[in-house]
Protein backbone atom coordinates (compact mmCIF):
# COMPACT_ATOMS: atom_id res chain seq x y z
CA UNK A 1 0.00 0.00 0.00
CA UNK A 2 1.39 3.52 -0.77
CA UNK A 3 -0.33 6.76 0.56
CA UNK A 4 -0.98 9.17 -1.85
CA UNK A 5 -2.21 11.48 0.77
CA UNK A 6 -4.86 11.55 3.73
CA UNK A 7 -7.89 10.12 1.90
CA UNK A 8 -6.14 7.85 -0.98
CA UNK A 9 -4.75 4.78 -0.46
CA UNK A 10 -2.71 3.21 -3.11
CA UNK A 11 -2.70 -0.96 -3.83
CA UNK A 12 -0.74 -3.20 -6.25
CA UNK A 13 -2.90 -5.74 -8.42
CA UNK A 14 -2.18 -9.21 -7.43
CA UNK A 15 -0.79 -10.42 -10.06
CA UNK A 16 0.29 -14.01 -9.26
CA UNK A 17 -3.52 -15.39 -8.06
CA UNK A 18 -5.60 -14.16 -10.59
CA UNK A 19 -4.95 -13.84 -14.16
CA UNK A 20 -5.74 -11.65 -15.49
CA UNK A 21 -4.33 -9.40 -12.30
CA UNK A 22 -6.85 -8.38 -10.12
CA UNK A 23 -7.35 -5.66 -7.05
CA UNK A 24 -7.31 -7.12 -4.19
CA UNK A 25 -6.95 -6.75 0.04
CA UNK A 26 -5.72 -8.53 2.64
CA UNK A 27 -8.88 -8.38 5.30
CA UNK A 28 -9.72 -9.78 8.66
CA UNK A 29 -13.04 -11.20 9.60
CA UNK A 30 -14.73 -12.27 12.17
CA UNK A 31 -18.12 -13.27 14.37
CA UNK A 32 -19.99 -9.78 15.18
CA UNK A 33 -20.80 -11.00 18.55
CA UNK A 34 -18.53 -8.94 20.65
CA UNK A 35 -17.62 -11.66 23.08
CA UNK A 36 -16.17 -12.90 19.93
CA UNK A 37 -12.42 -12.61 20.06
CA UNK A 38 -11.32 -15.14 17.28
CA UNK A 39 -10.46 -13.50 14.13
CA UNK A 40 -9.66 -15.01 10.89
CA UNK A 41 -7.18 -13.00 7.95
CA UNK A 42 -8.05 -13.64 4.21
CA UNK A 43 -7.80 -12.11 0.76
CA UNK A 44 -10.29 -10.43 -0.50
CA UNK A 45 -11.21 -9.46 -4.46
CA UNK A 46 -12.63 -6.53 -4.90
CA UNK A 47 -15.71 -7.44 -7.41
CA UNK A 48 -17.81 -4.31 -8.42
CA UNK A 49 -20.12 -6.79 -10.38
CA UNK A 50 -21.04 -8.77 -7.24
CA UNK A 51 -23.92 -7.48 -5.52
CA UNK A 52 -22.92 -8.78 -1.90
CA UNK A 53 -19.74 -10.20 -0.06
CA UNK A 54 -18.99 -14.05 -0.24
CA UNK A 55 -17.12 -15.27 2.26
CA UNK A 56 -15.38 -18.72 2.10
CA UNK A 57 -17.62 -21.28 3.89
CA UNK A 58 -14.88 -22.54 6.24
CA UNK A 59 -14.51 -19.16 7.37
CA UNK A 60 -18.33 -19.56 8.53
CA UNK A 61 -17.06 -22.90 9.79
CA UNK A 62 -14.09 -21.65 11.45
CA UNK A 63 -15.89 -18.37 12.95
CA UNK A 64 -18.81 -20.50 13.71
CA UNK A 65 -20.91 -17.64 11.97
CA UNK A 66 -24.91 -17.86 12.71
CA UNK A 67 -27.09 -18.26 9.69
CA UNK A 68 -29.93 -15.55 10.11
CA UNK A 69 -31.96 -16.07 6.82
CA UNK A 70 -32.00 -17.53 3.67
CA UNK A 71 -32.14 -15.91 0.08
CA UNK A 72 -32.09 -16.99 -3.57
CA UNK A 73 -29.02 -15.74 -5.71
CA UNK A 74 -27.98 -15.81 -8.66
CA UNK A 75 -24.81 -16.16 -9.80
CA UNK A 76 -22.83 -14.60 -13.56
CA UNK A 77 -23.70 -17.54 -15.05
CA UNK A 78 -27.32 -16.76 -14.91
CA UNK A 79 -28.13 -19.96 -12.10
CA UNK A 80 -30.04 -19.46 -9.50
CA UNK A 81 -30.03 -21.48 -5.85
CA UNK A 82 -30.99 -20.46 -1.80
CA UNK A 83 -28.10 -19.57 -0.05
CA UNK A 84 -27.95 -19.11 3.55
CA UNK A 85 -27.09 -15.52 4.72
CA UNK A 86 -24.40 -14.85 7.64
CA UNK A 87 -23.39 -12.19 9.87
CA UNK A 88 -20.21 -10.98 9.85
CA UNK A 89 -17.74 -8.35 10.73
CA UNK A 90 -15.15 -7.53 7.83
CA UNK A 91 -12.26 -4.96 9.01
CA UNK A 92 -10.16 -3.57 5.88
CA UNK A 93 -7.05 -2.18 7.54
CA UNK A 94 -7.92 1.75 7.20
CA UNK A 95 -10.95 1.64 5.97
CA UNK A 96 -12.80 0.25 9.45
CA UNK A 97 -15.32 -2.27 10.48
CA UNK A 98 -18.19 -3.34 8.50
CA UNK A 99 -21.15 -5.29 9.65
CA UNK A 100 -22.66 -7.14 7.01
CA UNK A 101 -25.01 -9.86 5.51
CA UNK A 102 -22.99 -12.26 3.65
CA UNK A 103 -23.27 -15.65 1.58
CA UNK A 104 -21.11 -18.65 1.63
CA UNK A 105 -19.33 -19.91 -1.27
CA UNK A 106 -16.29 -23.20 -1.59
CA UNK A 107 -13.19 -20.40 -2.95
CA UNK A 108 -10.62 -19.94 -0.85
CA UNK A 109 -10.68 -15.94 -0.33
CA UNK A 110 -13.48 -13.24 0.26
CA UNK A 111 -15.42 -11.49 -2.73
CA UNK A 112 -15.82 -7.77 -1.53
CA UNK A 113 -19.27 -6.85 -3.43
CA UNK A 114 -20.96 -3.44 -3.77
CA UNK A 115 -22.58 -3.22 -0.46
CA UNK A 116 -18.77 -2.59 0.80
CA UNK A 117 -17.83 -1.21 -2.31
CA UNK A 118 -20.29 1.74 -2.96
CA UNK A 119 -18.72 3.36 0.01
CA UNK A 120 -15.95 4.37 -1.43
CA UNK A 121 -14.14 5.49 -4.30
CA UNK A 122 -12.67 3.30 -6.41
CA UNK A 123 -10.60 3.60 -9.58
CA UNK A 124 -8.87 0.92 -11.24
CA UNK A 125 -5.66 1.68 -13.11
CA UNK A 126 -5.61 -2.17 -14.81
CA UNK A 127 -2.54 -1.24 -17.10
CA UNK A 128 -0.37 -0.28 -14.14
CA UNK A 129 -1.69 -3.31 -12.29
CA UNK A 130 -2.91 -0.56 -9.13
CA UNK A 131 -5.90 0.83 -7.31
CA UNK A 132 -7.09 3.80 -5.55
CA UNK A 133 -9.42 4.11 -2.99
CA UNK A 134 -10.57 7.03 -0.91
Amino acid sequence: MIRNNEQTLVFPYDVHKFDPPAPTLEISLSSPVPESSESVRSLALLDSGADMTVIPQKIVQQLQLKRVSDIIAGGFDGSRKYYSVYSVKITIDNFGDFIIRTLSESEDYVTIGRDILNKWLLFLKGPNNIFEIS
